[in-house]
């Protein structure tokens, strides 16, 4: 009978040639088996992620950064692992805090872990801006604090991971957010150190005003959806 894999982690890139290899070396000390979801990059990002270890899924078309994250969370269903880990392939994820992340679930204490930029330092450019006031939003409707609510570097046991059911492919880490909590997994958030990009520019946010009400939308949607599921026991 096959092993079931650990703990895996699932790597959403595009483009990341320069920082992808560094990145998975790094994870594979902490994880069993990395999965990089290659959003139809042009440049070398497949090749050194499999030479660096990882699996590649690559996708034939490009997509937004909502559907590579489902994409590569699907995937990670077939493979039935104990816990997903996410975390990007920029380098500004530092896998040396996996450990710190996995530790809360593992232990049995959580079934899902958010790594937050902002509960140990303050808010500094526009981009951050936009992350607390949707922050703020989503604590507001959940009725609890929560501080970082688009950040990527996230820990899952399985279960949680099928209870996420992400629909949207705009923006998925609010979606899951909301939705993990209305149906009662457990959760915490983990101080991170957020890393200064090495190389190139975010994919994420390519015009403010666009990507905002797109994801207000999603976060109404998804919090009114959920409103109708009972809770986990």
């Amino acid at each position: 009978m096959k092993r079931r894999v650990s703990v895996i982690a699932v790597v959403p890139a595009l483009n990341e040639e320069k920082t992808i290899a560094s990145v998975i070396r790094a994870a594979l000390k902490y994880v069993d088996q990395v999965i990089v979801v290659d959003d139809a990059s042009t440049d070398k990002t497949s090749v050194l992620a499999q030479d660096a270890g990882a699996f590649v899924l690559k996708l034939s078309r490009r997509r937004k950064v909502g559907g590579v994250i489902k994409a590569g969370l699907e995937y990670a269903k077939k493979l039935k692992p104990k816990i997903v880990v996410t975390l990007d392939a920029d380098g500004q994820h530092n896998p040396e805090d996996i450990p710190r992340l996995l530790k809360p679930v593992q232990t049995g204490m959580v079934d899902w872990v958010q790594g937050s930029r902002f509960l140990n330092r303050q808010i500094g450019s526009v981009k951050d801006l936009g992350n607390s006031f949707f922050s703020r939003l989503v604590s507001f409707l959940l009725c609890r604090k929560i501080t970082d609510i688009t950040g990527g570097f996230r820990v899952l046991t399985y279960d949680t991971l099928l209870g996420s059911d992400l629909k949207f492919e705009h923006e998925s880490y609010p979606e899951m957010t909301i939705t993990l909590c209305l149906k009662g997994y457990r959760m915490t958030e983990v101080p991170i150190n957020n890393l200064a990009r090495r190389h190139g520019t975010s994919k994420v946010v390519r015009h403010i005003p666009s990507y905002s009400f797109k994801a207000l939308g999603i976060i109404f949607y998804t919090f009114f959806r959920n409103l109708r599921i009972p809770r986990r026991d």
